[in-house]
């Protein structure tokens, strides 16, 4: 694709809307992943310690979790594809609108969410970017603080998640604590707040950035229904 190609451009706004959506289904289903996490273990200890389970009541907690995990995870996949298609877009109508080139292509913002050990930063630093170029003047505009906040979160729950996976294997029973699950649940929920709030600034910072490079422009590409 062509620096400053106006044919490329593409709408964002439903993208946005849809991922924001899907980042904030996550706290409601998670707080009933980690509540059925802590009921499964509650009832093992229980048996452990030599207490009648009924039949019934074991059947119903193990559907109980399988269902939630089975909505979960979708979502969860849904969320990443929807995110990084959102960050792809985000990145090619700024390249196509002439704005300042990102430092990263379109392409790679999309790809350093997937390559080991780059990925504990390098989004960060692609949405940081896309921010700070996205602005209503020329110069860089200091990204905004929940970026920040969004990528510590998310950093924080998914380390939080492996510690207790591995604590598991190990016999430590301390992921099954409900100090431990209400501390991974705040890091999730508090990641899908500041992420909401992350795609739809970004959302907003671009369409208007687009649309003012375009009404500049000697031939300004359509926006009439679909930019906003």
């Amino acid at each position: 694709m062509a620096y400053g190609d106006p044919v490329a451009l593409k709408p964002t706004a439903r993208l946005a809307l849809v991922t924001g959506l899907l980042l904030l289904a996550h706290i409601p289903l998670r707080l009933l992943l980690q509540f059925s996490v802590l009921l499964f273990e509650r009832l093992e200890r229980d048996a452990a310690a030599g207490a009648a389970l009924d039949e019934p009541t074991q059947v119903l907690s193990g559907l109980a979790g399988g269902g939630v995990c089975c909505l979960y995870v979708p979502v969860f996949i849904a969320t990443i594809v929807c995110f990084c298609m959102f960050v792809h877009r985000a990145s090619k109508n700024l390249l196509a609108a002439g704005v300042e080139r990102p430092q990263h292509t379109p392409g790679m913002a999309v790809g350093w969410f997937f390559i080991p050990l780059a990925n504990l930063v390098m989004p960060y630093r692609v949405v940081q970017d896309l921010w700070e170029i996205s602005g209503p003047g020329t110069a860089r505009e200091r990204a905004a603080g929940w970026i920040l906040a969004w990528w510590a979160c998310w950093i924080t729950g998914n380390l939080l998640d492996n510690a207790g996976n591995l604590m598991a294997r190990l016999g430590n029973d301390v992921d099954d604590s409900l100090p431990f699950q209400a501390l991974l649940f705040a890091c999730w929920a508090a990641a899908a707040l500041f992420g909401w709030q992350v795609v739809l600034g970004l959302d907003r910072r671009v369409t208007a950035r687009v649309a003012a490079r375009a009404a500049a422009a000697e031939s300004p590409p359509p926006l009439d229904g679909g930019w906003r």
